[in-house]
């Protein structure tokens, strides 16, 4: 049952991840916007062809490490799943997929936003 998450990891943390931001600045999680993986790849100048080469890279390199657990002991195959969630969590950070913006109103009430590109 772990390794079909890890080889979807890519597309179910952009989903968790924009639910999360949309309900952290006070939108339904079903309101659409541009703060999706695609759009802050695309966002830093990459062109659309190389953002979904970036995302089928990362999501082959999440296969592979999945496929490879499976051939390691159970230690060492939980140590090497946890590094690799920690380092999509911190990749997803760097890439400013958990940033909620604020800013004040006309009657300086705080209004939370999320970011966008």
């Amino acid at each position: 049952m772990l390794l079909p998450m890890i080889i979807l990891a890519i597309p179910i943390f952009d989903t968790l991840f924009a639910i999360v931001r949309r309900i952290a600045a006070h939108k339904s999680p079903f309101e659409p916007d541009v703060s999706h993986l695609h759009h802050r790849i695309h966002a830093l100048g990459f062109s659309h062809r190389q953002t979904a080469f970036i995302i089928y890279t990362i999501s082959l390199l999440l296969a592979a490490i999945a496929i490879l657990s499976l051939s390691l002991s159970g230690k060492n195959s939980l140590i090497l799943l946890v590094a690799a969630a920690v380092m999509v969590v911190i990749a997803a950070w760097r890439l400013g997929l958990f940033r909620v913006k604020t800013e004040l109103d006309d009657n300086n009430n705080l209004v939370r936003r999320t970011k966008q590109c």
